[in-house]
């Protein structure tokens, strides 16, 4: 996967974290409202902050972004809560994709426009 490649390993940075949409399923608006009860209602104190961006050459996917988590740990630990309580994050209908990502990652991504490589590095680097 040379594509990975360019993103690198930092387990002990702040992490933001990135739900990749569908754009037909769910409307920016009613997503970013849902993800704002999900986190008063697991992660009251953790002081979150949601903001979205569309990725892509023609801005194609509605993106949130979370931020911002001290590190990994603390990321992966909001990752796992979102699997526990998935009914509670976004309708069940709505199909996404769940990152954490690195400062230096994250602007990686928005250089290239792309996520491109990035799922394969996620499952090669935080799913143990």
């Amino acid at each position: 996967a040379k594509n990975a490649e360019k993103f690198k390993v930092d387990e002990n940075s702040i992490h933001y974290f990135i739900v990749v949409l569908d754009r037909d399923a769910i409307g920016l608006t009613d997503a970013k409202n849902a993800v704002s009860d999900y986190n008063l209602k697991f992660h009251k104190l953790d002081r979150l902050r949601i903001s979205n961006i569309y990725l892509g050459a023609n801005t194609d996917t509605p993106i949130l972004v979370i931020r911002r988590f001290k590190g990994k740990k603390d990321a992966m630990d909001y990752y796992d809560g979102i699997i526990k309580n998935r009914s509670e994050f976004l309708p069940a209908d709505v199909s996404f994709e769940l990152y954490p990502v690195t400062q230096y990652n994250y602007r990686t991504i928005l250089k290239d426009k792309s996520l491109g490589g990035y799922q394969r590095f996620f499952e090669d680097n935080y799913m143990e």
